[in-house]
């Protein structure tokens, strides 16, 4: 967990931050002051809660001593798939479509759909791509019989060849 603290910056442009709030901890991550001891103290312990929970639980479920995991990789650096592997952490790798796949298996849905919900199209992409170019024309040619008819109310799903 971390936050940042832009006090300083905020003075050399004259701002100043006032708050109001309903108790002592309500603003303890604000980054418009310096964090106090007590503060840093109770979020320091939260974390370690959080940590403690999630490292009994792997070693509860994997069958592993939570010591050796605590003292050994559960230090939060990343490994990679072969060592989490090797250290019984996981079961096997794989790509996404072996998820997709394991988990119709595991749900006896032989064949299901699988449906991606992605972020829709913004301008922004466009302006985005635009900038990145030596080319600054781009033409769009939508023709209205191939773009579905959409009602309003309804939930749809979109290939993603509608929008770049």
């Amino acid at each position: 967990m971390q936050t940042l603290n832009y006090r300083e910056l905020m003075g050399k442009v004259g701002l100043e931050t006032v708050t109001f709030k309903s108790g002592a901890f309500k603003d303890m991550l604000s980054g418009s002051r310096e964090m106090t001891p007590e503060e840093a103290d109770y979020v320091q312990k939260m974390v370690m809660t959080t940590y403690g929970q999630f490292v009994g639980i792997v070693a509860r479920e994997r069958h592993l001593n939570e010591d050796e995991l605590r003292n050994g990789l559960a230090d939060g650096r990343v490994i990679s798939g072969k060592d989490a592997k090797e250290a019984k952490l996981i079961n096997t790798t794989g790509y996404l479509e072996d998820a997709y796949a394991k988990a119709m298996e595991l749900g006896k849905a032989k064949g299901a759909a699988i449906i991606r919900y992605e972020s829709p199209f913004h301008f922004g992409r466009l302006f985005r791509l635009l900038g990145q170019s030596e080319k600054t024309n781009v033409e769009v040619n939508v023709v209205k019989s191939l773009m579905p008819k959409l009602e309003a109310g309804r939930l749809y799903f979109l290939p993603s060849s509608y929008a770049p």
